[in-house]
């Protein structure tokens, strides 16, 4: 005799033994991508206003050196590359916010609280700028 299975008892057998395994590694993925895309912004937003200055150095030493263009070249070549730099660390922080909603939309789905979106302007969690600590204090 076959047993035909009813929609609530295939429904309990895939979330059983195909939803729920993965569960755990799919939250542990969406947490490094978080991770690793949060630090790619921070590198490349670096590194960008680092070139900010060289170009700015770069411009104003073709000012002062009246050589040939050469040194306004090399200011336009780095500004450039420093617009890239931050439009890509734009570009990776959307992306460790879209990881983080996803983390926090699974979360939410298995009654878990959610992650909070690491963010450069939280004061409350950096132990120097916290409104409860003075730079006396921590050194």
């Amino acid at each position: 005799m076959i047993h035909t299975l009813t929609s609530g008892e295939l429904h309990n057998i895939i979330e059983e033994q195909i939803i729920n395994p993965n569960i755990t590694s799919e939250v542990e993925n969406l947490l490094k991508s978080r991770s690793k895309w949060r630090k790619v912004s921070n590198i490349c937003e670096t590194v960008g206003h680092i070139l900010i200055m060289c170009s700015t150095m770069l411009a104003f030493a073709s000012g002062v050196y009246k050589c040939n263009d050469s040194l306004s070249f090399a200011a336009g070549c780095v500004n450039v590359a420093s617009i890239s730099f931050l439009k890509f660390s734009s570009y990776a922080s959307n992306e460790s916010s879209e990881r983080n909603k996803l983390l926090n939309e699974l979360l939410i789905r298995y009654n878990v609280s959610p992650m909070p979106q690491p963010t450069a302007n939280n004061v409350e969690n950096n132990p120097i700028t916290s409104p409860n600590n003075s730079i006396l204090s921590i050194v």
